[in-house]
């Protein structure tokens, strides 16, 4: 199986047996798509809700349709998507709540597109190492206060 390290603003489709890896998940989202009939994954660690000037990053709009273009470009069918999605901490207790942002930010995407969110590990205090395993659809999970789970 092929493993693929997303970094921030990173993201990545395959039709391969792929495990996709964000390490460090603090506000930032770990947004992985799978159509299951077709074993096409798409995966990205997204840092930001809109287009921030001067940080390079791409907003969550701008990853989230360029995932589903590559998806789309392979064959998958939108309509068919599931999603699991990670992340959006707020590590500082900021009043700037930028990790709920950026869950509202994705779950607006998601909903808007109609993509069913099959599972879920959101918001808290603490950062996040996550695992996606495309055979499974599996998300492995682990924090500092934790020795792991599977969405």
């Amino acid at each position: 199986m092929k493993k693929k390290v997303l970094f921030i603003s990173d993201f990545y489709t395959s039709c391969d047996f792929t495990e996709m890896v964000c390490y460090g998940l603090g506000s930032c989202i770990g947004l992985f798509l799978q159509d299951r009939r077709l074993k096409i994954t798409s995966g990205a660690h997204i840092p930001v809700v809109k287009t921030c000037v001067n940080t390079g990053f791409l907003s969550a709009e701008e990853i989230v349709y360029k995932m589903f273009t590559q998806l789309g470009e392979l064959g998958s069918d939108l309509k068919a998507l599931r999603a699991k999605v990670v992340g959006g901490a707020n590590l500082y207790n900021s009043s700037f709540e930028i990790g709920k942002r950026n869950i509202e930010a994705i779950n607006e995407l998601l909903l808007y597109n109609k993509v069913y969110i099959a599972g879920q590990d959101l918001g808290g205090n603490v950062a996040r190492t996550v695992h996606f395993v495309s055979t499974t659809g599996e998300c492995h999970i682990q924090t500092s206060s934790s020795k792991g789970y599977i969405i």
